[in-house]
């Protein structure tokens, strides 16, 4: 029996992932700009807007690191499979 998916739906899924990813890169882009207006209008001091800037990047890059870490997780999970 063949496990692979079709063409159709291996087409399907890559250009749900790319949608997925254009958005969330977008998000981001939005909400940085955003943030950094309402940071410049309160007026908090500068060191405090470059703080939450940084804590905001580790944030992103720990949950990146996280799924990173799942992805090679579950292909070396797929070798301990019984069939």
């Amino acid at each position: 029996m063949n496990h692979r998916p079709n063409i159709a739906a291996r087409v399907g899924f890559y250009l749900w992932r790319g949608g997925l990813a254009v958005v969330a890169v977008y998000l981001a882009w939005e909400g940085t700009w955003r943030l950094w207006d309402v940071l410049r209008v309160v007026g908090l001091p500068w060191l405090v807007a470059i703080g939450v800037f940084l804590l905001g990047a580790g944030f992103v890059i720990f949950v990146g690191s996280f799924i990173l870490e799942r992805m090679v997780d579950a292909k070396a999970e797929r070798g301990l499979r019984d069939l």
